[in-house]
C-alpha cells in the first residue's frame, strides 16, 4: 500500500511539472508573438519573452549567438537595440558578457506603446 501510494504521489508530482513548463512555454510563446508585432525580429522576441518568463535567469551573449547560430558581432547587435529600447540589462559575469530582462514592467511598457 504504501509503494503504491508513494507511485500516486510522483505521479502527481509529475503531472503538476509538466504542467507548469508547458504553461511557461505557452506565456513565452504568446508573448513572443505580440513582441514580432512590434517590430522585433524573431531572435529578440524570443530572448526578451525567456528571459521574462525566467526573471531570475540571465544569458550569456555566446550562448545566444550559438543558440540562434550568427557570428558575435549580429548577438552584440541584437542585445545593444534591446538594452537601448530598455528591455534588457547588461552585466558581467566573470569574462562573459550576460544579459537579463529589465523588469517585467518595463516590457509590459514597451507592449503597451
Amino acid at each position: 500500500m504504501y509503494s503504491m501510494k508513494s507511485v500516486r504521489v510522483a505521479f502527481e508530482n509529475l503531472v503538476r511539472y509538466r504542467d507548469g513548463k508547458k504553461k511557461a512555454r505557452d506565456e513565452k510563446n504568446a508573448l513572443a508573438y505580440r513582441l514580432m508585432e512590434k517590430k522585433m525580429s524573431k531572435r529578440q522576441a524570443d530572448i526578451v519573452a525567456y528571459l521574462y518568463v525566467n526573471k531570475d535567469r540571465r544569458v550569456p551573449m555566446a550562448a545566444y549567438a550559438k543558440k540562434h547560430d550568427i557570428v558575435r558581432q549580429t548577438a552584440r547587435k541584437d542585445l545593444s537595440d534591446l538594452v537601448a529600447a530598455g528591455l534588457l540589462a547588461e552585466g558581467k559575469s566573470g569574462r562573459n558578457i550576460v544579459f537579463g530582462v529589465l523588469s517585467k514592467e518595463a516590457v509590459d511598457a514597451y507592449l503597451q506603446k
